[in-house]
């Protein structure tokens, strides 16, 4: 079976080779997280009815008006995948929440003016189970910056402390005695 990530990425390339790999624009999530893809709203009428397809067979999900600003989901299509969770605002913004590894696929953005898509949006959903890279990425670096910090903080705490723990040879007889008896500074009645 093909695993269908691949597949995306084959229509992905498929559709770069008919001329429009510059309209295809990549968006990811993870499974059971929202996103939203937004249009290019410079290319819409305020009087367009705006219209989502969904896949290779173009399947319409989802429309609104904008001038009344009244969405129409059509849950049955796609075999039922977006029951429920699709939303749309004013100026054609779609939000699927709840996201499947099956929402996975090409989405196109037109209006009733034009058969030609405004936008093309090739969307990938990662299983939650599989590791964000971005995350690991964090993590490795964050641990990395603590160790940094630990081998700092121990390297100026010994060059801070070592002139206090060496002991000065005595020149004239190479033992670890200091040159000068430290009472002799003092009173010897300050040591008893």
């Amino acid at each position: 079976m093909i695993h269908p990530i691949f597949l995306h990425l084959c229509l992905w390339c498929l559709v770069g080779v008919f001329g429009v790999a510059d309209e295809v624009k990549s968006v990811s999530g993870m499974e059971g997280e929202s996103v939203t893809i937004q249009p290019n709203v410079t290319k819409i009428q305020k009087d367009d009815q705006i219209r989502w397809n969904f896949g290779h067979k173009d399947i319409l999900i989802a429309q609104i008006n904008r001038q009344d600003n009244n969405p129409i989901f059509y849950n049955e299509s796609a075999d039922g995948r977006f029951r429920g969770r699709l939303e749309l605002d004013q100026n054609g913004s779609l939000t699927i929440t709840n996201m499947r590894t099956t929402d996975s696929g090409l989405y196109q953005v037109k209006t009733t003016r034009s058969e030609t898509p405004l936008n093309i949006f090739n969307l990938i959903v990662c299983e939650s189970r599989c590791c964000n890279f971005t995350a690991v990425i964090r993590l490795a670096l964050s641990s990395l910056v603590g160790v940094a910090a630990v081998v700092v903080l121990i390297y100026e705490y010994r060059t801070r402390n070592l002139p206090r723990l060496k002991t000065v040879k005595n020149a004239s007889t190479n033992t670890d005695q200091p040159d000068v008896d430290v009472r002799e500074l003092f009173d010897e009645d300050s040591f008893e």
